[in-house]
C-alpha cells in the first residue's frame, strides 16, 4: 500500500510501456515513466470483450497520450514475436504495435528481452523493490491502476513457484 500514490503524467519525459498479450480477461497494457532508480505506473489500459483487441488497445493510449514526437519504449513477452499464419510475413504482435505508434507519429524504441526472465526470480526481485528498496529503486503505481494494485494483493503462488492462474470454471447450459 506504500507504492500506491497519485502519480501524474509528465509529458517531457518518454513513455514506457509493457504488453501482455492476453485475450482473457482483456489486452493489459502498463504505462509507465522513470527518471534515474526512479520509475512509475500512470496508467493501466486493460479493455474487456469487445474490445479487447490490440487497435482498440493502441487507440485507448494514443488518445490519452497525444504530445507530439513522443518517445515510447516498448516491452513484452518475447513469445509475441512469433510468427503467425493470420499475418502477413514478417509480421507479428510488436511488428503491428511499432508500425502503428510510428504512424501516429510516435519515437518508438524497442526492448524486447533475448528470453523471457524466470517468473519466480522475476517476482522475487519484483517483492525485494517493493517491500525493502534495494539498490535505491523506487517503483510507485498510480491509485488510478486498478486491476494491477488487485493483482499485486491477490495474486497466487502455483506448487512450482509460477504464478497460480486459476480460471473460472465455464458454464454451460442447454440452448
Amino acid at each position: 500500500e506504500k507504492n500506491v500514490v497519485s502519480n501524474k503524467y509528465d509529458e517531457n519525459l518518454p513513455l514506457h510501456i509493457c504488453f501482455d498479450e492476453n485475450v482473457n480477461p482483456y489486452l493489459s497494457l502498463s504505462v509507465y515513466q522513470a527518471k534515474g532508480l526512479e520509475s512509475w505506473k500512470i496508467d493501466e489500459i486493460c479493455l474487456q470483450h469487445p474490445l479487447n483487441t490490440l487497435k482498440d488497445t493502441l487507440n485507448k493510449l494514443t488518445a490519452k497520450y497525444t504530445t507530439s514526437k513522443q518517445t515510447v519504449f516498448v516491452y513484452g513477452d518475447r513469445t509475441s514475436l512469433k510468427q503467425d499464419t493470420k499475418l502477413e510475413k514478417g509480421q507479428n504482435f510488436f511488428t503491428i504495435i511499432e508500425d502503428y505508434l510510428r504512424l501516429k507519429g510516435y519515437l518508438v524504441v524497442m526492448r524486447l528481452p533475448r528470453r523471457n526472465p524466470s517468473v519466480i526470480l522475476r517476482g522475487n526481485f519484483i517483492n525485494e523493490i517493493l517491500a525493502l528498496n534495494i539498490y535505491d529503486i523506487k517503483y510507485t503505481i498510480s491509485e488510478n491502476c486498478i486491476k494491477t494494485i488487485d493483482d499485486f494483493q491477490n495474486v497466487k503462488e502455483a506448487s512450482d513457484g509460477t504464478k497460480g492462474k486459476n480460471k473460472k470454471q465455464a458454464h454451460w447450459r442447454n440452448i
